[in-house]
This record gives C-alpha cells, structure tokens and sequence, in this order.
C-alpha cells in the first residue's frame, strides 16, 4: 500500500484517481479473488453487483475508498441501530496492525471470535489488534452511519462520508492509526510493515434480503471470521 506524504484527503464521498491512485482492487463476479459463497441468488438470476477499491495511507490515517455499482440499495436504519447493518446494504471492513500470518494468529485460536470460552476474544479487544468497521447510509435520510463490531469502542472516531447516485454508492474512509494497539501504545505506520485489510460488500435489495461478497482469501469478516486469511497489506 502506498504512502502519500503529500496527500490531503477530502472525505466528500467523490473519488478520483487523481487523488488516490490505481485500484488496488476491482472486484466482480469473474475475479478469481471474490467469493460469493456465503449467501443464495435469492431469486436473481446473476450477481449485480461490482466495485472498485482504492486504499492508501498517511502518517495519521488509513485511507479506504470503495466504489460499488449496483442497482439496489437499502438501509432503512439510522445510527442507532447502526450494529446491524451487516444485514443490509453496508461495507465490513477489519483492520489489524499485526500481520494475519504471524505467530500472534498462526499460533493460537485468535481467528475465532465467537468462541467466547476462549481468551482470544477478549485479548484482541484488550490490545486492541483487532478492528471491525461498519459504514453505510440510510436510503430515505441520508443519514451517514458507522459502528464497530471488534474492538475498543471507547476509541471511534474514524472521518468518512456515504454517498449514493444512480447506481453508484460510493464509500470514503479515514481511519486513524491511533485507533490502532492499545490506548497506551499506539499503533505507528512505518515502511516495510505488515498489517491486514479485509473487506466485504453487502448489497441488499430489501430488509433481510441481501447477498455480499468478499475477497475469497480474505476472509475475517464473514462466516467464521478467520483472521488468519484477511489479506496481508505491506506499507511502501
């Protein structure tokens, strides 16, 4: 991922690739990196839905912009039902300052975090290694949301904007690095450092009607939430 050590972010929802550079990925229905798997057709007859992400990064923010093309998008909820807009139209996104191959995760049960018999659960939000994001808009209102599914929630405050036009919603984050590690050390991006981005994309066409995918080594978000397969992102 590169680093742009003159980049000033406007978090508006517009995205150019003046601003923030090729696609570092584009995901479709024929990309070999996508999988489909958790959810049915539902009555369509093909998936709908493509999009394009972009991803770079400051000394102060990870910056995450998505683009998504789809005819559909509902989100009846507003901020204070924000926590389940996984069912709806939204983007899941995890970060993680510590690679997902490393021992950390390799060598125990971290990549469960349902499992609340374990310590895991409670370790990677103690430490704060963990983070999973939500954002999305209501569809009648406008109203932007965010939550946080993973992570010390004390500690929110990421700058991100929402927007939908024609069959476009397009997606804008910035997420600070101080978000990241624990409250008393910090997380600080330095070149040559391996930390993990996983995204998936929901897209709905009606309440509790909705399929998403997500990048097929990449999991972490969906399923069974294996943090050891989100993808390995190295900063230049």
């Amino acid at each position: 991922m590169t680093k742009r050590e003159m980049f000033e972010a406007i978090i508006n929802g517009n995205i150019t690739e003046e601003e923030y550079g090729e696609a570092v990925w584009v995901l479709d229905p024929d990309s070999v990196v996508v999988s489909y798997e958790q959810f049915d057709r539902k009555g369509v007859e093909s998936y709908y839905s493509t999009a394009t992400v972009y991803m770079m990064y400051d000394n102060d923010n990870l910056y995450l912009a998505v683009i998504v093309d789809s005819p559909y998008h509902f989100c009846n909820l507003a901020q204070a039902d924000a926590d389940d807009m996984w069912s709806q139209e939204c983007i899941q996104v995890n970060v993680t300052p510590i690679a997902p191959n490393s021992a950390f995760y390799l060598d125990n049960d971290y990549w469960d975090w349902n499992n609340q018999a374990t310590q895991s659960q409670e370790e990677t939000t103690e430490k704060n290694l963990m983070r999973q994001y939500g954002f999305s808009v209501n569809t009648q209102t406008g109203e932007q949301l965010n939550c946080l599914w993973q992570g010390d929630n004390t500690r929110l405050n990421p700058t991100f904007k929402v927007t939908r036009s024609e069959q476009q919603t397009t997606y804008e984050v910035a997420i600070p690095w101080s978000e990241l590690g624990a409250a008393d050390a910090p997380f600080v991006p330095e070149q040559g450092l391996d930390i993990g981005v996983s995204l998936s994309i929901n897209s709905g066409r009606a309440a509790n009607d909705f399929m998403n995918y997500y990048l097929r080594d990449g999991g972490g978000v969906i399923g069974r939430n294996d943090w050891t397969k989100i993808p390995v992102i190295t900063l230049d």
